[in-house]
């Protein structure tokens, strides 16, 4: 097309004919602008990525606290919220991170999945979707630990009544805060897999 119409292409990026003398420069500007055109879009990528992972989540906690405030009201919503249960699942998944080595590319996973992920070559995409997965998997390997713990807790104070609907309720929400992890990394790996 460009011999047909005797028109190369800086003339036709800047939308005029150009001189020997002005080609140079015209060449240089366009590249410049074209760089520039390049860098804006990778931009907005990463802040539309970061502002769908923020919204993501946020639409997720807003739904869990609806289904609870709704499921027992107010006051029930203290059922599901057991810190030190909490604490202890994500101890040990930090633990079974640290011991795996693979503690620093966990975290460098997760920033890269709530992060613009184009920009991400095959090779690291694919370590840290390894690392989600073995994630997912240390969670769910955490969750059954603490309702491990839970449950021997359960036995030893078995003669006590008044403590026998609290020891459960430890045994069972220590899959549901494992369940909710798991859900939280595992949309994380599949954004990462755009």
């Amino acid at each position: 097309m460009n011999q047909e119409l005797s028109v190369n292409l800086n003339e036709l990026l800047s939308g005029e004919r150009l001189s020997k003398e002005s080609y140079n420069g015209k060449a240089e500007e366009n590249m410049m602008d074209l760089a520039k055109d390049a860098q804006e879009g990778k931009n907005n990528k990463r802040r539309v990525g970061i502002i769908g992972a923020v919204c993501g989540i946020l639409v997720l906690l807003l739904f869990i606290e609806f289904t609870i405030i709704f499921a027992g009201g107010i006051g029930g919503l203290y059922y599901y919220l057991d810190l030190p249960t909490l604490m202890m699942i994500v101890g040990i998944l930090i633990g079974i991170e640290l011991i795996a080595g693979r503690f620093r590319r966990f975290f460098r996973a997760l920033i890269a999945s709530i992060r613009n992920n184009v920009l991400l070559d095959d090779d690291s995409r694919k370590l840290y979707l390894q690392d989600l997965k073995f994630a997912i998997r240390s969670t769910v390997i955490a969750s059954f630990f603490t309702a491990l713990i839970g449950f021997i807790n359960f036995l030893h104070t078995m003669s006590e009544p008044a403590t026998i609907g609290a020891n459960i309720g430890i045994i069972t929400v220590s899959f549901f805060h494992g369940l909710v992890i798991v859900a939280l990394i595992f949309a994380l790996r599949e954004r990462l897999k755009k």
